[in-house]
This record gives C-alpha cells, sequence and structure tokens, in this order.
C-alpha cells in the first residue's frame, strides 16, 4: 500500500502485538506513544497488563522509548512507574512534546536508542500523528484501535478526518484476510521444535494475506485454560500438534466428518465465538507421498507404526484414497482401537514371521516420535526387520531430516521421504481452510510454488 496515511499493519491492540511478530519484521526498537494507545487518557500510570506487555518486549531484546505529543509532564509521570526491572530510571527514553508526525521526536528516539530507522517501528492510536509521523520518517508503523472514545474535541476532530482514510484502507484488505492482523498459531508439548511458523509465514508472505503465525507451549494439564485464552485474544485459528489431537476435541464446538471419524483434529477455526476442528493431516501425507514418490494408494497395503493422532489421520488418508491400512504399536490394545475404526489388522512385532509379513507391506509409515531429535538412535520396532526393494518408507518426522528409519530403508532398497512434505501440504490445506473463511481468493500454484523456493532459501527443503 503507497498511501502515506495508511499503517503498515492494524492490531485491536498492544496486547495482540507480540515480540514474536516484531522480531519477524525485523524490529529491535518500538516507539510507544501513551494515551488511547497504551492506556485510556484518563489513566496515568500503566497498569499491570501494560507493564507485562512491556516486560516480554524487553525479555525478547527488544528496545522500548515513549514518543508523545502530550507534555514532558504527562510522558515523564508515566514511565516513571514503570518497575526498574523493566527499565531503570536513567534507562527509560521519554520524549514529551514530540511534534509528531514532522521528525524531530524520531530523530531524537533513533540518536537516544543508537537505533536505525529501518529497525524502528511506532506503536500509536491516530493516522495524522503517529502513523503519518512513521510513514513520513520510513518507520514501520503499527495503529492500535484507540482504547476508548473519552478525548478532547480536537482530537474528536481529527478522528471525523481520519473516517475517510480508514474506510479506505479497510477495504484495501478486504480481500487479504481483513484489515487486522488475524493471528494464528501451534500449541504443542513440546513445541520447540516446530517449524511451523516458518512454513505459515512464508504462506502470508508470497499471497500478500494479512496474518501472522507463532508457535505456543502449551502443556496437557493446562490445555482449556489456554484454549480459551486464544479464542478470548481473538485468534483466527490454531494448529494442533501432539500430544493435544485428541484432548483438544471435547473443547470444540464441532468437527467435520473425517475429524470425528480419526478422534484427532489438527486444525481448529475461530468464527464468531465458535470453533470448528478439520484435520489436514490425511490430506497432508497422502499429497506428500504422491509428490515424491508418484506412489498410487489404490488397492495398496499400508502398515501404519504408531497409534496416536497422526496415525489416525494418515490411516484416514489412505482409507479415502483406496488402500488398505494394518497396524503396528507398541501397546497393541491401542492399535486394536485404530483397527476397530479403519479396519484391518493388528500387527505384533513378538510374532516370530514379523520380518516376512512387513516386506508384504507397499508402503510402511512411522506416526510415533521414535527417532526424532534429540533421540536419533532409536527405531520404532524393537526386533529385527528389513525393507524390501522398492517399498515406500515414511516417516512423519522431519527433524533430522534423515532418521535411523529411514537410512535403514535406503539402504536396503526402499524409497524414504522425511515428514516435511507432509508438514508443508497439511499446512497449506490448514492455510487454505484459514484463509477461505476470511474471504481470501484462492491460493494458486504459483504462490505454491513460491513459498517452497523461500523456504529452501531459508534453510528448509520441503522435498
Amino acid at each position: 500500500m503507497s498511501n502515506i496515511f495508511f499503517p503498515n499493519v492494524h492490531f485491536n491492540n498492544i496486547y495482540e502485538i507480540s515480540p514474536e511478530f516484531l522480531k519477524y519484521k525485523g524490529i529491535t526498537h518500538v516507539l510507544l506513544d501513551i494515551d488511547n494507545t497504551l492506556v485510556p487518557y484518563s489513566v496515568k500510570i500503566p497498569d499491570k497488563k501494560v507493564i507485562d506487555w512491556l516486560r516480554a518486549l524487553k525479555g525478547a531484546g527488544i528496545t522500548t522509548a515513549v514518543l508523545s505529543n502530550a507534555t514532558e509532564e504527562r510522558a515523564s509521570v508515566f514511565t516513571e512507574n514503570i518497575p526498574e526491572d523493566i527499565f531503570k530510571k536513567d534507562e527509560i527514553i521519554t520524549i514529551g512534546k514530540a511534534g509528531k508526525p514532522l521528525g524531530k521526536g524520531f530523530k531524537r528516539a533513533a540518536r537516544l536508542l543508537g537505533a536505525d530507522f529501518k529497525n524502528m517501528c511506532i506503536i500509536g492510536d491516530q493516522f495524522f500523528t503517529d502513523i503519518l509521523g512513521g510513514n513520513i520518517n520510513g518507520v514501520f508503523t503499527i495503529w492500535v484501535t484507540p482504547i476508548d472514545k473519552n478525548e478532547s474535541l480536537f482530537i474528536k476532530s481529527k478522528r471525523v478526518l481520519e473516517r475517510p482514510i480508514i474506510s479506505s484502507y479497510r477495504r484495501s484488505l478486504k480481500k487479504m484476510g481483513g484489515d487486522t492482523v488475524g493471528l494464528l498459531g501451534v500449541i504443542g508439548y513440546p513445541i520447540e521444535h516446530s517449524v511451523s511458523p516458518q512454513l505459515h509465514n512464508v504462506f502470508c508472505q508470497v499471497t500478500g494475506f494479512n496474518f501472522f503465525y507463532e508457535k505456543f507451549c502449551v502443556a496437557p494439564e493446562s490445555l482449556e485454560q489456554s484454549f480459551e485464552a486464544f479464542k478470548a485474544k481473538g485468534f483466527k485459528g490454531l494448529n494442533v500438534t501432539v500430544p493435544h489431537k485428541e484432548n483438544i476435541m471435547k473443547f470444540l464446538d464441532s468437527a467435520d466428518h473425517w475429524s470425528k471419524k480419526i478422534g484427532a483434529v489438527n486444525t481448529i477455526v475461530f468464527k464468531n465465538g465458535k470453533t470448528y476442528g478439520y484435520n489436514t493431516d490425511m490430506y497432508g501425507f497422502v499429497n506428500a507421498v504422491k509428490h515424491e514418490t508418484g506412489f498410487d494408494f489404490k488397492d495398496k497395503k499400508i502398515l501404519i507404526l504408531g497409534a496416536g493422532g497422526a496415525a489416525r489421520g494418515v490411516a484416514a488418508g489412505c482409507i479415502e484414497s483406496g488402500a488398505t491400512v494394518d497396524f503396528c504399536n507398541r501397546t497393541i490394545s491401542k492399535a486394536r482401537e485404530l483397527a476397530e475404526i479403519f479396519g484391518g489388522q493388528v500387527i505384533d512385532w513378538e510374532d516370530g514371521d514379523f520380518s516376512e509379513k512387513f516386506k508384504e507391506y507397499d508402503l510402511i509409515a512411522n506416526t510415533t516420535s521414535a527417532g526424532m531429535r534429540p533421540q536419533e538412535d532409536i527405531l520404532p520396532i524393537t526386533v529385527p526387520f528389513e525393507f524390501r526393494k522398492g517399498q515406500v518408507c515414511f516417516d512423519a518426522i522431519y527433524d533430522p531430516e534423515r532418521t535411523l528409519l529411514l537410512k535403514k530403508a535406503e539402504k536396503e532398497g526402499a524409497l524414504a521421504i522425511n515428514g516435511m512434505g507432509m508438514l508443508f501440504f497439511q499446512g497449506l490445506e490448514a492455510f487454505k481452510i484459514w484463509t477461505k473463511e476470511a474471504g481470501c481468493p484462492e491460493i494458486t500454484e504459483e504462490q505454491v510454488d513460491s513459498a517452497v523456493k523461500l523456504l529452501k532459501e531459508r534453510g528448509i527443503k520441503v522435498w
């Protein structure tokens, strides 16, 4: 957008602006307006919620400065009430009477912060001061919706002039997911290994759709509380990974046919106060295997290792594509449960003829965590077995890129593929669900190709 009055992005409030979003945009220094951005006009000091948000920025290594057109006294009273564990008194950069939108205040802030404009952003609620000033000075601009309407007559008169600009801004992003940044994320435990944020934010970049995606570590005991917090914060959608794919279902208002049959979801849509569950693992698995090997599922025999949420998604994809499935799992009772849902047999690796049975399958799909970093020296099967030449071995793990199972498969003449392709395709399907709900146009093949290339440039090899 070239309009000098338009912000780079819009959030409903400062609490939607995470350190991860700022760092993704290359921002290391934040300039903050006070009135109606951080606190209402009638409030002179920061409350606990503001303080916690400032603390999160500092914890991420992001420095802040107050840049306000209010009096020096107003600005100083505000910053003097920020606890010293966030800023020591001599560390607080406070600029009152900043003269926004003119550049004097911006230049002074940059000098005091030791920052370059390209690494700075301003967060404010007014178009003619905060946003225009930031754009004029080459600073990334974040508009937040004003906190309340209790403003002076002078500010109210400016609000009237802002209305056509806001309407134009919103129209310009109507087909891009809306004018407010749509919050997306993935929850799991652990979650540090996930590359889903890199994947989805590349999707956002190549499409231009107005979303941002993060990862969140959510322990099983806090799943319900965290889920309610995501709803309250206005998230548009979530991905769900281990160990929550099955347990999350009891908190949903609705789930699609396959999710109910599978008994697990990996994609959630928040819309109009309701929550809807989907399972895109099945599409991710099938599309990845087809794309990377040309495998035709019809009438093929598949052995699935594992019996968790991922195994259910893989089984559904196989069934819908015309294959038959059998299950092999350390805990036989869990494998039997899946066999009852999807048909097929339970294969016990303790049986004496397991090695021969293993070779009869056209495709082996490992959905367990055996072999995942940092336990790279583990196989999902604890008895001797061998692949036959021409078999396909799929491992849902993508870190490391080549698990011990895949190395063994390659050595014995089987085709071996890791889980990155599945992650890509299931993520793409989830992204399509979210963006369709937001009224975005369909994602093109050219955009998908661009995403693959961009991920490769950033060190993520999809296939």
